[in-house]
């Protein structure tokens, strides 16, 4: 209940930092919608969608995250 009551939506617009998100499209505990939302709500986002990636997917599609985040990492 804590966590679907938990919305601070309102205030991304507040964060100055580059950020990365990175959601997978078979995620079935968080919608990919909801990545999508939160990478158009991030004034700085860069959004990387993993096509059939799993809710684990930074434990089960491991390489795929690191090759994401070296590439963001590289641009900043």
């Amino acid at each position: 209940a804590a966590v679907e009551s938990f919305d601070v939506s309102d205030r991304l617009a507040e964060l100055r930092v580059p950020a990365l998100v990175v959601h997978g499209t078979a995620d079935r505990v968080v919608p990919v919608e909801n990545g999508r939302l939160l990478a158009e709500g991030l004034p700085d986002a860069t959004y990387h969608e993993l096509e059939d990636g799993p809710h684990l997917l930074f434990v089960e599609r491991a390489e795929a995250v690191t090759d994401s985040l070296r590439g963001f990492l590289a641009d900043v």
